[in-house]
């Protein structure tokens, strides 16, 4: 179901004093403005409608319904009402997917399961990753409002679940989602440049004294050649649920997540047997030489 909540934004946007206000709070400088995408201008809009408090305290959203200065109509109005009381903005990792019907999801925060009607969404996703997205639930059905949520390609165990349920927890908002994209727009990585035969080596050492130094300061951690020869045998598993297995045998799982960058090192720069005994920064420097 789409809701009109475009009408909201423009509601917002015949008072230019309180949106040059919102703008001045949301982007963290002129700089920023300059590299406003269609993606950020959509994260901002949401915000704008959701989160921003008017010099008078109150949200757009709840404005808009107060005043129904459009004359919609009683559903319309009431569509936007539920919304407004039961809407929230949380990281939902996905569960299943029904595609051309809905998502099952759970909270990441507050483990409650639940079906998010998204046609168009469940046609695109599969069954792996998290969304940063604002739920909200009319009609006795929860939808996800505001812009398009953000997929992060990664999922969490239940150890890790039980971490984030306990930690302090501010409000999660938009604006934080934004920032991330911003940042990441505003200084891109560096190009990778291909490593020699000799720097390759000289950085597999490095990895491997890395971690020998790691494991010593642990009383349960497998051995470097068992790390290796798991890397090795990997068959082709997508890599989260590689290091899921690689954690249920050896790994202690507060080591990989405080060492995540140690262990994706050793995924690419050591050989695989279903990519011919190369490791993927090799197929990567010879593809880049190819192109």
């Amino acid at each position: 179901m789409n809701f009109p909540l475009h009408k909201v934004a423009d509601f917002a946007n015949t008072k230019q004093n309180e949106v040059e206000r919102a703008l001045q709070e949301f982007f963290p400088s002129i700089k920023a403005l300059e590299k406003v995408t269609e993606d950020i201008r959509a994260f901002f809009t949401e915000w704008l409608i959701f989160e921003y408090k008017q010099q008078s305290g109150s949200t757009f959203l709840v404005e808009y319904i107060l005043r129904n200065t459009n004359q919609a109509d009683e559903k319309e109005i009431d569509q936007f009402r539920q919304i407004a009381k039961t809407q929230w903005y949380s990281d939902f990792q996905i569960i299943s997917v029904v595609p051309g019907s809905h998502l099952v999801v759970e909270d990441l925060f507050t483990g409650k399961v639940f079906d998010v009607f998204d046609k168009l969404g469940s046609e695109h996703l599969d069954s792996h990753g998290c969304l940063k997205a604002r739920a909200a639930r009319v009609d006795g059905v929860y939808y996800f409002v505001g812009a398009n949520p953000a997929l992060v390609p990664i999922t969490y165990t239940a150890r890790m679940k039980k971490i984030l349920r306990s930690s302090e927890k501010s409000k999660l908002s938009v604006k934080d989602t934004a920032m991330i994209v911003l940042d990441h727009e505003m200084n891109p990585p560096p190009k990778i440049k291909p490593l020699t035969t000799a720097e390759r080596k000289e950085k597999q050492k490095d990895i491997r004294d890395k971690y020998q130094k790691l494991a010593a300061g642990q009383t349960r951690m497998m051995a470097w050649e068992g790390v290796l020869k798991h890397i090795y045998n990997e068959h082709g598993k997508n890599v989260p649920d590689f290091f899921k297995n690689l954690i249920k045998e050896g790994i202690p799982e507060h080591v990989f997540m405080d060492h995540i960058d140690l262990f994706q090192d050793i995924w690419n720069f050591f050989p695989h047997k279903e990519l011919g005994d190369k490791s993927p920064d090799e197929l990567f420097t010879e593809l880049k030489k190819e192109s």
